[in-house]
């Protein structure tokens, strides 16, 4: 007696059929069958299963080699872009991971965007499960992306105070805005006064200035209780002291006018980068 591996046409069921009969009952699903139909029905799955395991592995290899390429020609965008294809297609490959942390790393500056890090630890986790029948160069790419991720020297980097707030105080984005702008006001007033201020060239437009002004007023004073009269005083040293006073108040007022520019130019740049340095960020510190 020849038994030969069929499939129920009915419920799928595995069946061991005897090939010399015409017919026979599946076990499972109690339907009949034909001897002879059953068995071409196994046969198309199995044919139809290697073809589509031909096809899978070969867009794979396509979309690996692929990205071979692009890192080797150092373009990482389309290597970033290759690997997460490949990441949503075999979710289980772990090249595309490995191409994923080795491409942030080889970009790092010193910083790595927030919304990357999230995506990096992702990988890494995911890379470490996998990591059972990697090759070489994934090892040390996934030992690196260990020691880089660890690197206290390292800076997570918001695209402005409104992306610090949202993420780190899980605020929303107007609320986040509304505080991110107020921060902002403050830090561009006390640059601007820094900055206008506190130049050498402010010595001679500021505070030298006022300086004399003082000391005028100082002089006037000590003149007034010695019972000098302004005719008493030499006509030069009257009108120099006005002068003096003149030009202190109108190197002045353009100090201050060059200070509302100044506030008002700083504002309009838009936000700034922020960075905080990868301790802080695990450590969720409100350092800003």
């Amino acid at each position: 007696m020849a038994f030969v591996a069929a499939k129920c046409t009915q419920c799928g069921g595995s069946l061991q059929v005897d090939a010399s009969k015409d017919a026979g009952i599946c076990p499972y699903c109690g339907t009949a069958y034909v001897t002879e139909k059953v068995i071409q029905n196994y046969n198309f799955q199995i044919t139809n299963n290697i073809g589509t395991v031909i096809v899978e592995n070969s867009e794979k290899n396509k979309i690996i080699e692929q990205c071979r390429a692009y890192l080797q020609m150092k373009q990482h965008h389309d290597a970033w872009l290759k690997a997460t294809e490949g990441i949503q297609k075999y979710p289980n490959v772990l090249f595309f991971y490995v191409c994923l942390l080795y491409i942030t790393m080889q970009d790092s500056d010193g910083s790595i965007h927030w919304g990357g890090l999230v995506t990096f630890e992702s990988s890494l986790n995911t890379a470490t499960q996998l990591m059972a029948n990697a090759d070489t160069w994934e090892k040390q790419v996934i030992s690196d992306a260990r020691k880089y991720i660890a690197n206290d020297k390292l800076y997570v980097k918001y695209n402005g105070m409104t992306d610090y707030y949202m993420a780190v105080y899980r605020m929303n984005y107007a609320d986040a805005h509304k505080r991110a702008k107020r921060k902002k006001l403050g830090k561009d007033i006390a640059s601007s006064i820094k900055n206008v201020f506190f130049r050498v060239r402010s010595i001679f437009l500021f505070w030298l200035p006022l300086v004399i002004v003082v000391a005028l007023c100082i002089a006037g004073n000590w003149a007034d209780s010695k019972g000098y009269e302004a005719d008493d005083l030499p006509s030069f040293v009257f009108y120099g002291g006005m002068a003096l006073i003149v030009v202190s108040v109108i190197l002045l007022i353009g100090n201050i006018g060059a200070l509302i520019i100044f506030i008002r130019e700083k504002r309009s740049q838009g936000e700034n980068p922020v960075y905080v340095r990868i301790a802080d960020y695990r450590q969720n510190k409100r350092i800003y």
